[in-house]
């Protein structure tokens, strides 16, 4: 006779192998821990610290950003951009020439050294809403290739732009136009900017 009991203990043993494998090859594939994005949001970004470590999975290996094509990132959450750009933190930023031109920043407050030391960026940021910044202290510093347009910047609630442009030796963008009037420190705005010979009478 056909011995049930036979059965049902080598159906478990089989479920609980198969369980084991594939929990087993699950871990080994599984790496590090992602942000909790699903499929439809991989390229939304809630926090600094989630788009720094996207930034930096990036730029080690483009193609195979889990997030997407950087130029298609959702930042419009992220109101601390300080840094994220930075090379001293990451030196193969120093290389960073990505287009951000899609980028939404108008909820940024700080721009402190956003871009400090990429010397080969000159990304256009030209429709860039920075409305809110009050910040923007050596964003630029040392992009050595930027010459970027940030004629229509709107820097009405900025306070700080000390060493915004600073070793930026092509930078000769029209600035002439901005609203500066809460301004508290300009201190070394365009220091070592060989190119730069713009008007700033109306500062």
């Amino acid at each position: 006779s056909f011995d049930l009991s036979a059965a049902s203990t080598t159906t478990l043993i089989l479920f609980a192998a198969v369980s084991a494998f594939a929990y087993f090859f699950l871990l080994l594939r599984g790496g590090r821990r992602r942000p909790n994005h699903n499929n439809k949001a991989r390229n939304v970004f809630r926090s600094k610290e989630d788009l720094i470590q996207a930034i930096d999975e990036y730029v080690a290996n483009p193609t195979a950003s889990f997030h997407g094509h950087i130029s298609l990132w959702d930042v419009l959450s992220i109101t601390d951009f300080s840094f994220v750009f930075d090379a001293s933190r990451n030196s193969r930023l120093e290389h960073f020439s990505e287009d951000l031109s899609k980028w939404d920043v108008s909820n940024a407050t700080d721009l402190t050294s956003m871009f400090s030391g990429c010397t080969r960026f000159n990304g256009d940021v030209s429709t860039w809403d920075v409305s809110k910044a009050r910040n923007v202290s050596r964003m630029f510093e040392g992009c050595s290739n930027f010459n970027g347009d940030v004629s229509c910047w709107n820097l009405s609630n900025a306070t700080y732009l000390s060493f915004m442009f600073v070793f930026c030796k092509s930078f000769n963008g029209d600035v002439s136009s901005w609203d500066l009037s809460n301004a508290r420190d300009l201190s070394g705005t365009f220091c070592k900017c060989e190119s730069f010979n713009g008007n700033v009478s109306s500062w």
